[in-house]
């Protein structure tokens, strides 16, 4: 088999963007995504890994018509259009690193149940122990209580430590264990860093959400002028469409409303005619026309 016709034959793979390709382009924008506003910020009402196909398989194409859009546009607007694929790159990355940050946390919850179970049950033989005055009540007044988090956590520590600390005087009079103790210590630090994770996790969704929602704006306004330019420049062949596809194609347009004709009145039977006046009749009997039932 001759190995050099073999590979005269092999496919080369298409280039394709890197990470560090979208990486940069994420940070080459950032000057322009931090200029926007919030208002001026448009809402995600597309599937971004599409949309982001379409432009890139558009540009080709859309590169034919670039120098008659240099009459239409400013050059910032120009710079914009020229700068699409770079915005869709880094799109692509604030969008996987806004779904990686939303990625749900450590199972705090669990952690949080299980150390409530055991906190009830290092409280009651606790208690039992300072009635009779083996351990000091006092660290038991200062337990935070409550359901929260940090509450929960707080006081197995204190437990653990108010036990060990009395270790010698309580080991034979109470049914805790020294693995429950390292339990309840091991549960203490772990639920205070579940949910300090928690806390910076859902910070770090926040500050992601908001570069992906900067990035996308960057990225529809210029795919949106570049659809203007080429609308223009197609007017007359009426195929924009092949240069600059619609995002939004196969999604349907607004729902039609049904418009319902106003009835027509239904209709009235005219009114009857005025019945005829009697004619006035003279009351002087001497006179034409007059009566000659009337007597003078």
């Amino acid at each position: 088999m001759n190995t050099n016709q073999s590979n005269s034959h092999s496919i080369n793979p298409l280039p394709f963007p890197t990470l560090s390709t979208f990486e940069e382009a994420f940070i080459e924008t950032a000057p322009q995504r931090s200029k926007l506003d919030a208002d001026d910020l448009i809402q995600i009402n597309l599937e971004i890994p599409s949309a982001i196909a379409t432009v890139i398989g558009a540009l080709p194409a859309a590169k034919q018509l670039h120098e008659r859009m240099t009459s239409l546009f400013t050059a910032a607007e120009l710079a914009e259009i020229d700068a699409l694929e770079t915005y869709a790159n880094a799109l692509s990355y604030a969008h996987t690193a806004c779904l990686a940050a939303s990625q749900p946390p450590a199972p705090l919850q669990h952690l949080f149940e299980r150390g409530g179970e055991l906190l009830d049950l290092l409280v009651s033989d606790a208690t039992a122990l300072a009635k009779r005055s083996i351990i000091d009540s006092k660290v038991l007044d200062q337990l935070k209580g409550g359901t929260g988090y940090l509450n929960i956590a707080y006081d197995l520590g204190a437990i653990v430590h108010l036990m060990r600390a009395n270790w010698s005087a309580i080991c034979s009079r109470s049914a805790v264990s020294p693995d429950e103790l390292e339990e309840a210590e091991l549960l203490y630090q772990r639920i205070t860093r579940a949910f300090a994770e928690r806390e910076r996790q859902s910070e770090a969704a926040t500050a992601a959400a908001s570069d992906r929602s900067r990035a996308y704006t960057l990225f529809v306004h210029a795919y949106d002028q570049l659809r203007r330019g080429a609308m223009f420049i197609r007017w007359k062949e009426d195929d924009a469409d092949k240069f600059a596809p619609s995002l939004y194609a196969g999604r349907g347009g607004r729902p039609k409303v049904e418009v319902k004709p106003t009835p027509a009145p239904a209709p009235q039977s005219p009114a009857p005619a005025p019945a005829p006046a009697a004619p006035t009749v003279p009351s002087d009997p001497n006179l034409p026309g007059g009566s000659p039932f009337v007597h003078n």
